[in-house]
């Protein structure tokens, strides 16, 4: 009897690359990852993200550890594993003031952390930039800063407030002795 030979060809290993992009801020801050370089595998390439999406690129991911399958029409799998990272957070540390009736106050704040200095700090009283950071106020008033550090990422608005103390009301008299 003749005997068939049937040749079995299997598709080349599906293998793939993961570029991750880490956010650039806290606030805000969203990071990316892209699937490139697909090589093997057969027929269209699709691609599952744990956060939800199905492109080839999944954005608006924020810290946190995260996976992608990337599958063929075969139906062979592989699965990449990742982290984002998220940026440092800045900081602002600021103590309220105290002054008395028709003083002034130097506005002060030290920034700290993101991607580091030089910090911009840019003061505001109800929405509108200050411009200038000694203060008069005639009653108690808060004011909201945010500091934005190296990379231009923004800090949350912090309040310092500044209380104001009624002049004191001296009633002298006198007594003979």
């Amino acid at each position: 009897t003749d005997a068939d030979t049937i040749d079995i060809v299997e598709p080349p290993e599906l293998q793939v690359n993961l570029t991750v992009v880490d956010p650039l801020c806290f606030i805000n801050g969203l990071g990316s990852a892209t699937v490139d370089n697909v090589v093997g595998g057969t027929g269209n390439i699709t691609y599952n993200w744990s956060s939800g999406g199905t492109a080839q690129t999944e954005n608006n991911l924020t810290g946190g550890n995260y996976s992608v399958t990337v599958s063929d029409a075969n139906s062979c799998t592989v699965v990449h594993n990742f982290v984002i990272t998220p940026a440092a957070e800045v900081n602002i540390t600021l103590n309220d003031t105290l002054i008395c009736q028709g003083g002034s106050a130097d506005l002060n704040a030290v920034a700290s952390g993101g991607a580091g200095g030089p910090y911009q700090l840019t003061w505001t009283e109800n929405g509108t930039v200050l411009g200038n950071t000694i203060v008069s106020p005639t009653q108690n008033t808060c004011y909201q800063v945010v500091a934005t550090d190296l990379d231009n990422c923004p800090s949350v608005s912090f309040d310092l407030c500044v209380d104001v103390n009624d002049l004191l009301n001296l009633n002298l008299s006198t007594q003979d002795i």
